[in-house]
């Protein structure tokens, strides 16, 4: 996969983690018209079905994709099924250790995120597209560190039960993209 395929993938990724708001299903269609024809035919990545899913996105009650959204990643009852935070995953709380090493990460290439959605799986695809849209050996360093020390430690567990825990088939779909892109020997797992 080429780095502006792999750019474009991960924001398509991080807008569909996003709570979905009016205009969702366009936004994300027409940030999928940006994927290269190339990731269609990569038998390893499910891009057909995420396709499919967001153009069924359309035919759903906006208020059914938010209360999924929330189940999933704000406030499911009993507990949340998929907290979107690497320090929920890596720590078992939320704003941890790993929030604010991935914090010092953005700051050295003079970013800054709200300090909820520092280490939210969105905001760390964002910042690995950012870097890999730089083109530039030190902003490639610093994703391949990134993703051995953070992305790829929890986003692959986290994808899995998104997919898993889901009811909704956009969910699913993405859960099992984002699984497949940074699955062992996948291109974007380095």
């Amino acid at each position: 996969m080429n780095a502006i395929d792999q750019v474009a993938l991960y924001r398509l990724l991080a807008r569909a983690l996003t709570y979905p708001e009016g205009g969702f299903s366009g936004t994300l269609q027409e940030a999928a018209s940006r994927l290269g024809l190339e990731l269609f035919n990569d038998q390893a990545l499910p891009i057909a079905a995420f396709m499919q899913a967001v153009s069924e996105l359309g035919r759903l009650p906006l208020d059914q994709l938010q209360g999924e959204h929330t189940r999933l990643f704000i406030n499911g009852f009993p507990r949340v099924s998929c907290p979107p935070y690497e320090s929920a995953y890596r720590e078992g709380e939320l704003a941890g250790r790993s929030a604010e090493t991935v914090d010092g990460a953005y700051r050295q290439w003079g970013l800054v995120a709200e300090a909820e959605e520092v280490d939210h799986a969105g905001a760390e695809l964002e910042f690995l597209a950012f870097l890999m849209s730089l083109d530039a050996p030190e902003a490639v360093a610093a994703a391949d560190d990134f993703l051995a020390s953070h992305a790829l430690v929890w986003l692959p567990r986290f994808a899995e039960d998104v997919a898993r825990e889901s009811s909704l088939g956009f969910y699913q779909a993405t859960g099992r993209l984002l699984a497949a892109l940074l699955r062992p020997g996948s291109d974007a797992a380095g």
